[in-house]
């Protein structure tokens, strides 16, 4: 029996490019309608549009002020669920942000990224210790049925409650070579499985008993068969029987997290989407990179055997990753650092480039692409030392050759993301599109795919209908306009304060408006940057300040207060949360900002935007 499967939390983003309709005519000319002549360049009512090739089509996009190549918006990816794989990307300009007083203390940004006499810092240190992280199989103290003759896998697949009895798993998927994902049974009741592996690259995924997926989540092992029909796991040595004794995942990182979370405000709304790798909510998922302090991160720079490196890695990687500790010290309000290190030369993994299939968006198997990054380091250096890696291929990389770069925020349960030197927790593979021709592509990239191993979800939707619009990073990753964290990423990541949030419930208001004063979201200071106003246990509404400000640049059409609706009990790129726009044209998620004078009604409450004083915003609420 066949059947596609994949069990890792990736984050592949399909990318789609976001164009307004614009009828079949070439000749109206306005962004994202079709032009003829790359370069052309045409002004209508003082603005001036350029004509600019996006993938295979031709189109007119505004030019912007002190920004150079306007993209068009475009979506990032797609989120793994339980049957198939998922993505997503990222994007960069570069004002400089205003430094103001900050909640929490201030660190130096100098260092952050460029060493000495160095692009980024290079990787000088020891050769790691032979098998550090090799783990023996544990003894099975029952009788086992004996195995076939022929095999050359033996598996015990335990309870992970009780490591002395098996676990009842029906059996496993394994995927030979990035192959197609195929289903075999386990036909012994001792909890026992044997088989006959052919040499190749093998994953294999241990399947929850009694189809229960609320406790459970599949394990996950890397093998590899050699010439001589050897099997090896990674990290794993089999035990005296022979046997590699293997487990299903219990759910159960979050659940001390939540049972030790305190919430300090009504609307710290608890995430209820069940995923145990990122949340829409509060607490932040277990495992994640640290929102404070120092975030060590290392580039593992790939080529191929038909595909080779060019450059240095420390100098051709440098501007992405200068820009997304940039991205991430700004939005933690100066309180987070990376710092990156590479390798000094590329590693080759001695394969095709077309290995693992990754020339087409969500195909392949980016999973084995990175586990091959990590193989490739082994001795080189201890993994074990990184919050994060980050394995790239040559930046000459083609689109039909890796055309995408998805994340890894790994399950501390499991066994995933290791080597002999060790594992960590988050990581990335990149592709084609952190190189495509728009300003900042690498940086967006990397700092988007990053910001899920923060535990941040896709905001956008893979039906086009993007309900939230392009107004985070997270949503639209290759802006040149909204880049910036929205408020509520900016809550539960723990860089926004209490303090700097109204927190209300309706019972707060009455028919008689209350004014209120928030500062645009993308300026670093202590002032209140959010209204939120908790609807039920699972829906709040936020409201924010969006102007040109930080790494925003937003054209007064664009500029405004900004009404959403999360609702945390939906998964990530199923529409998290809504915008609410008010009843005027264009009807364009991008235009969704109240200007003075107007008004929304959403879920019984009237809101209506005042003035605006400088960086203040001023709005009123009632109910209706």
């Amino acid at each position: 029996m066949r059947q596609k499967y994949v069990t890792a939390t990736l984050i592949f983003c399909a990318i789609s490019i976001y164009i307004p309709s614009t009828g079949s005519s070439a000749k109206v000319v306005k962004e994202g309608a079709k032009c003829s002549k790359v370069k052309q360049i045409k002004t209508i009512n003082a603005v001036e549009f350029s004509c600019v090739k996006i993938g295979s089509k031709l189109v007119w996009q505004k030019k912007i002020k002190n920004i150079s190549t306007k993209p068009a918006i475009v979506k990032s990816r797609v989120e793994n669920d339980q049957s198939s794989p998922t993505v997503t990307p990222s994007a960069k300009p570069s004002p400089t942000p205003t430094a103001i007083a900050k909640p929490e203390p201030v660190l130096a940004l100098g260092p952050t990224v460029v060493a000495p006499g160095e692009e980024i810092s290079v990787y000088k240190g020891p050769a790691p210790a032979p098998n550090k992280n090799i783990e023996k199989s544990r003894e099975i103290d029952r009788r086992l049925a004996p195995s076939k003759p022929t095999s050359n896998l033996k598996l015990w697949i335990y309870d992970p409650e009780n490591p002395d009895r098996p676990l009842n798993s029906p059996g496993i998927w394994f995927q030979k070579d990035g192959g197609e994902w195929i289903f075999s049974h386990v036909n012994r009741s001792d909890g026992g499985y044997d088989t006959k592996f052919e040499p190749g690259k093998y994953v294999i995924d241990i399947v929850e008993p009694d189809g229960n997926r609320t406790k459970y989540e599949r394990g996950r092992y890397s093998l590899t068969v050699n010439s001589m029909s050897e099997v090896t796991i990674e990290g794993l040595l089999a035990n005296s029987q022979g046997y590699f004794t293997v487990t299903a995942i219990i759910k159960k990182q979050n659940l001390g997290i939540k049972k030790s979370f305190s919430a300090t405000s009504k609307c710290q709304l608890e995430d209820k989407t069940g995923n145990v790798n990122m949340s829409n909510g509060f607490p932040r998922a277990d495992g994640r990179l640290p929102n404070r302090g120092i975030v060590k991160a290392l580039i593992i720079p790939v080529e191929f055997s038909d595909l080779s490196g060019i450059g240095a890695p420390a100098s051709i990687y440098r501007e992405m990753a200068k820009g997304t500790a940039d991205f991430y010290y700004k939005q933690s309000q100066r309180t987070l650092r990376f710092e990156f290190t590479t390798l000094a030369n590329y590693v080759n993994l001695n394969v095709t480039v077309g290995t693992f299939g990754l020339g087409a968006y969500n195909s392949g198997d980016a999973y084995s692409f990175f586990m091959a990054g990590l193989k490739a380091v082994e001795n080189i250096v201890d993994i074990s030392q990184f919050d994060i890696a980050y394995v790239l291929p040559p930046s000459n990389v083609k689109s039909d050759q890796i055309a995408y770069g998805p994340a890894f925020p790994g399950n501390p349960n499991s066994r995933d993301y290791q080597n002999s030197t060790g594992r960590v927790l988050n990581g990335s593979v990149g592709g084609h599109d952190a190189w495509q021709n728009s300003a900042g592509a690498g940086w967006k990239w990397m700092a988007h795919e990053t910001g899920h191993t923060f535990g941040l979800y896709d905001w956008y939707t893979l039906d086009g209908t993007d309900p939230f619009g392009p107004w985070d990073i997270m949503s639209s990753a290759w802006s040149v306009e909204a880049i910036e964290l929205n408020s509520w990423n900016r809550y539960i990541s723990g860089w926004l304060a209490d303090s700097q949030v109204i927190c209300l419930e309706v019972s707060d208001l009455t028919n008689t408006p209350k004014t209120f004063t928030i500062e645009n979201v993308s300026i670093e200071s202590n002032k209140i940057k959010s209204l939120m106003i908790k609807l039920s246990d699972t829906k709040i509404l936020v409201l924010e300040a969006r102007a040109t400000g930080g790494l925003d640049v937003l054209s007064p059409e664009r500029t405004g207060i900004l009404a959403y609706t999360v609702d945390t009990s939906v998964p990530t790129i199923k529409g998290i949360a809504v915008t609410h726009a008010p009843d005027r044209m264009p009807k364009d998620s991008r235009f969704a900002v109240l200007r003075e004078g107007e008004i929304i009604k959403v879920s019984g409450l009237q809101i209506r935007a005042g003035k605006r004083s400088a960086d203040e915003f001023e709005f009123s609420i009632s109910k209706d």
